[in-house]
């Protein structure tokens, strides 16, 4: 396992390691709700993965247009890039919920 993560191109372990970093922090929101420390945190994280895979999603699109006979590929890797986005919409829209309301769970 370990010899095939080091063998993907690095937008696919960005993406990967974005989203598992992430998971955490929305897991770990859930174990210690309400905590301010760890909201500042999930949110400098998540400033610091849009920043981060924006450039990785712009690298990917400079690599589609100098490269067409590997146009394939580099979709494929934008596809899991962009596939964050969502995650990290649901993400914040579950705690920004949890946040505002009332309930205590």
């Amino acid at each position: 396992m370990e010899t095939y993560f080091l063998n993907l191109p690095i937008s696919t372990k960005i993406a990967f390691i974005s989203f598992s970093i992430g998971t955490l922090l929305f897991g770990t929101y859930f174990l210690i709700p309400r905590s301010n420390n760890l909201i500042i945190i999930g949110l400098s994280y998540t400033l610091i993965a849009i920043t981060t895979n924006g450039i990785i999603f712009l690298k990917l699109i400079y690599n589609w247009i100098k490269s067409p006979t590997k146009r394939f590929s580099i979709e494929k890797q934008a596809l899991i890039v962009l596939a964050n986005i969502p995650i990290a919409i649901l993400y914040f829209f579950i705690i920004t919920n949890n946040i505002i309301s009332t309930s205590p769970f």
